[in-house]
């Protein structure tokens, strides 16, 4: 299936559906509560609603959900073929916290998605990427580059990610 920035929600969910599905084949627990699931949830709400307007609360949840299912689908539809112990501990990881990076304080559940995605975009870019200690080792032209994946949690907290 081509992906781009033109696939209906009704695609979205398809792909967003089976992310979630192999990520419970591979043994990622997913609890019908979980912020995952919640976002499948309400896609599905946003795609199969007949009413001609939605309520501007949901539009706002449907559109953060969207980029988070998004960044989802692409991890796992670009997981190594082989997932070593650092890249299942993730995922684990990636399936909990709350639905809303705002709602807390730590958010390891979006460190680990974060740190997921960048190896997921080296990856699709022809450079290998190990997942571990540091968060990120890649290859490139013979040369090893070690990256520690900083998520900032606020804009107040960007200048002290940027140079960490």
């Amino acid at each position: 299936m081509r992906v781009d920035e033109n696939n209906s929600f009704a695609t979205q969910l398809q792909r967003y559906a089976s992310a979630l599905g192999r990520l419970e084949s591979l043994r990622i627990r997913l609890a019908d509560g979980c912020r995952l699931k919640t976002y499948q949830k309400r896609l599905a709400e946003v795609t199969v609603d007949p009413r001609s307007a939605i309520e501007s609360q949901l539009v706002f949840a449907a559109t953060y959900d969207l980029r988070e299912i998004d960044e989802i689908n692409e991890i796992v539809e670009n997981l190594p073929a082989t997932l070593d112990t650092a890249i299942f501990d993730l995922l684990q990881r990636v399936a909990s916290g709350s639905e809303h990076p705002d709602d807390e304080l730590d958010a390891p559940a979006r460190e680990a998605q974060f740190e997921l995605y960048l190896g997921t975009m080296l990856r699709r870019g022809g450079i290998s990427a190990r997942h571990g200690k540091p968060d990120l080792a890649a290859k490139w032209h013979n040369e090893e580059f070690f990256i520690e994946a900083k998520r900032p949690t606020s804009l107040k907290r960007f200048d002290d990610r940027l140079r960490s």
